[in-house]
């Protein structure tokens, strides 16, 4: 998905936003690089064309994405900030 910052208000309206999107069962609370997991708190945080991990809740698992980014880059959006 590509997002602008135009259409989020705030940061929670940003995360609404990817819940809306995502059409996950529980609301996204975070944002997380998918290599190490640093946490995205804030719009500054965002990196143009990187991708990000969605967290709902507890703490972000690293399960590969990397590996996934490599074989499944189609399926991976980028962030216009």
């Amino acid at each position: 998905m590509t997002v602008s910052r135009q259409n989020a208000r705030n940061w929670d309206t940003f995360l609404q936003n990817i819940t809306d999107v995502v059409k996950t069962t529980e609301a996204v609370r975070e944002l997380c690089t998918p290599t190490g997991g640093t946490r995205v708190t804030c719009f500054d945080d965002l990196v143009d064309r990187e991708c990000y991990v969605a967290v709902s809740r507890g703490k972000f698992r690293d399960i590969g994405y990397a590996h996934i980014l490599l074989s499944c880059t189609h399926f991976f959006s980028e962030f216009i900030v």
